[in-house]
């Protein structure tokens, strides 16, 4: 499950870059809400499970969905149309060091220790490696605000891991259809009114971009990473 978290999640960046050629940001935040929703729906009933009816569950959706896709998923679209997305996947590895410090004060039984520090660190280290030392180049020049973005986009994540590890016990998969549903009505207003998307004309490779951007990095991805957490 994590190898297939890092495979999507890891080439989501690239998807998202090729996916902006041809759509606003918000329309492609929207675009791989609504189709990881609809494919997590169809699993969902496939296996026979069903939506809760009551209200706080779908207060609790919304902060997940607001903490786990909207809020990060706008902040790293916009910041790639701005910074590469290699600089965006570099600055995405500190989450791990952000929800291991929050991890220590809010989750019971995660404590910091000197050998989860070193991993970490050596894991940071490893994302340099494979993404190439000159991205760093970049780094604090001419675009921080979109490098803010996506460090921010990773406090996001950070909380909403240590969020889902509060919430009461859920089915996985109802609680990831139910968080990418309400997210895709909630993110909606907004994309209609700023990106206006009715008079876009995407291409078929920015087309099939979101499309797998939606299936496995967001919908299918969502039900592994609440199943790992």
């Amino acid at each position: 499950m994590l190898a297939f978290l890092s495979l999507f999640w890891g080439f989501a960046f690239y998807l998202i870059a090729v996916a902006l050629e041809s759509f606003a940001p918000l329309t492609v935040v929207n675009i791989r809400l609504a189709v990881g929703a609809a494919t997590l729906y169809v699993v969902m009933h496939y296996y026979g499970y069903s939506l809760p009816r009551e209200s706080v569950w779908w207060w609790r959706f919304l902060l997940l969905s607001f903490l786990g896709n909207l809020l990060p998923f706008t902040l790293i679209s916009w910041a790639e149309t701005r910074i590469s997305s290699a600089q965006a996947g570099l600055l995405m590895a500190l989450m791990p060091i952000t929800t291991m410090v929050l991890a220590h004060f809010f989750v019971h039984g995660d404590s910091l220790t000197p050998r989860r520090i070193v991993g970490v660190v050596l894991g940071l280290i490893g994302v340099l490696v494979l993404i190439g030392g000159d991205v760093l180049a970049g780094i604090g020049a001419g675009h921080l605000i979109a490098q803010l973005s996506v460090l921010l986009a990773t406090l996001a994540y950070a909380v909403n891991s240590i969020y889902t590890k509060r919430i009461p016990s859920i089915n996985t998969l109802v609680v990831a259809t139910g968080s990418l549903i309400i997210g895709t009505v909630a993110m909606l207003p907004f994309t209609l009114f700023i990106d206006r998307p009715w008079m876009l004309q995407p291409d078929n490779q920015s087309l099939m971009a979101v499309l797998v951007l939606g299936i496995f990095s967001t919908g299918l991805a969502t039900w592994v990473y609440f199943k790992v957490v």
